[in-house]
């Protein structure tokens, strides 16, 4: 039996499945969920960046494996172990990053993975661990360093080429 002017349910106070909310006008119109308008944003919003975050992933998964040696996701340095795909991190092997970031092609991690997709995985680029990377950066910032004669410490180490870029390891002459 119909009530006249609707249904007996369109009278009934609609709540919110979440927080209990009561005021109708702010329901978002969906026949089967009763969500308030705040707790329909915050589910839809948690499920986005889920999905964001997947996407992400899974988009650092294949450039890592296509910058690794023979395609493995894992650290280009040699005699390196390292495939955990959280410590690892793309270099640019001719040291200009610095320059993209300029440009603000790529500043972010994720930015920089689906632009190298986007372009079809170009030259330039290798799989490092973050410790190797850093270890790179050092040795580099080493190398550009003017002597100076409070520097001594210094001179005893040299760094030797690799394959994969020129500042490799360091060997100590004194040891």
């Amino acid at each position: 039996m119909s009530i006249k002017g609707g249904s007996w349910r369109s009278r009934l106070p609609r709540l919110c499945r979440v927080c209990g909310e009561t005021a109708p006008e702010k329901f978002e119109i969906c026949r089967h969920a009763t969500l308030c308008t705040r707790c329909w944003r915050i589910r839809w919003q948690d499920s986005v960046t889920r999905s964001r975050i997947k996407v992400r992933l899974r988009q650092k998964a294949q450039v890592l494996t296509h910058y690794g040696p023979k395609g493995q996701m894992r650290c280009s340095w040699a005699g390196c172990t390292v495939t955990d795909p959280d410590m690892l991190v793309i270099d640019h092997i001719q040291d200009n990053g610095a320059d993209e970031k300029r440009q603000k092609i790529g500043r972010k991690g994720h930015e920089l993975y689906r632009r190298l997709i986007r372009e079809g995985y170009p030259e330039g680029y290798q799989t490092l661990c973050c410790n190797h990377n850093h270890k790179k950066e050092i040795l580099r910032s080493r190398n550009n360093r003017k002597p100076t004669t409070a520097s001594k410490e210094n001179d005893n180490y040299t760094t030797s080429g690799c394959a994969i870029h020129n500042a490799c390891c360091l060997s100590s002459d004194s040891l």
